[in-house]
């Protein structure tokens, strides 16, 4: 988690979430520790986006699932201890990361599998290595389970893994769309600003085709990697880029030539035999 979420970001999640299964599901027992705690606590929508972004990634990317989740205690401790700052103790960091990891295999074991049994063991034996209240986690959960249907979140679990959706993108779409609420005026300048003349998403991934020549099919190309490169030249979110990423390029369509041919008179002044090039994907 890159930053804590403000108040009106919580709100829009749980406007756009508030009917998710798996989000009620978490609700409840991460509100009770909210309520009870007297420093760092994760609240319930940041403990949702955490569950999410495990469940996307090991969805993915079920190969690397494995090696991610065993280190997956030690990168949400040091990611919470930096957001907590100074003068928040270990104890409290770490029965936030507890919680979103004690979530997160409850939602392997309804997603049911070897792979995900196993993936859930690995992470149950990191809660014991870390002295987690791991009993008390359990009934506060499943507490809430009951009242909402084990049956249900074995259904909302299989389909947010069959999906072709990734939900922890449409989150990072949707908090990097609100507005700042302290100043709004100088988002929106910003905003305005940086939309002159800027390549769109589509035309940033035919640049890099040409460059990379792996196309966009994830037997050759790493999406997610390929999706971060151009966030961090774009400064659009990774979620919005990955979901064209994977829709691909059809250099068919009159759109996309069209985009080539703006690339190739960019490209022109710059080297003309690089322009020449862009031009032959639509020759």
């Amino acid at each position: 988690m890159q930053y804590r979420l403000r108040r009106h970001e919580k709100e829009a999640l749980r406007r756009e979430y508030g009917e998710n299964i798996i989000f009620r599901f978490l609700l409840t027992p991460c509100r009770s520790y909210e309520a009870e705690a007297k420093g760092f606590c994760l609240a319930a929508e940041e403990v949702f986006w955490e569950v999410m972004r495990a469940m996307d990634t090991i969805k993915e990317s079920p190969e690397d699932a494995n090696f991610r989740m065993k280190g997956l205690w030690n990168e949400l401790f040091v990611d919470y201890r930096d957001l907590a700052g100074e003068n928040v103790g270990d104890e409290a960091v770490c029965l936030s990361v507890g919680i979103v990891v004690q979530a997160i295999i409850l939602c392997l074991e309804a997603a049911g599998g070897t792979y995900s049994t196993t993936l859930a063991m690995d992470l149950m034996t990191q809660m014991a290595l870390h002295n987690q209240p791991t009993a008390e986690m359990m009934e506060r959960f499943t507490a809430n389970l009951a009242r909402l249907g084990e049956e249900r979140l074995r259904e909302a679990v299989g389909e947010c893994m069959e999906s072709d959706v990734f939900l922890s993108d449409e989150i990072d779409d949707l908090l990097q769309s609100l507005p700042n609420p302290v100043n709004p005026q100088d988002n929106a300048e910003k905003s305005t600003k940086d939309s002159v003349d800027q390549l769109t998403n589509r035309q940033l991934m035919i640049l890099f085709d040409l460059f990379l020549n792996k196309g966009f099919s994830p037997e050759y190309c790493n999406q997610k990697a390929l999706a971060t490169l151009l966030s961090r030249v774009s400064g659009r979110s990774p979620g919005s880029i990955r979901q064209k990423i994977r829709e691909g390029v059809d250099y068919d369509m009159e759109e996309v030539k069209s985009d080539v041919r703006l690339m190739a008179d960019l490209l022109k002044p710059i080297d003309e035999a690089i322009a020449e090039k862009m031009k032959n994907l639509i020759e």
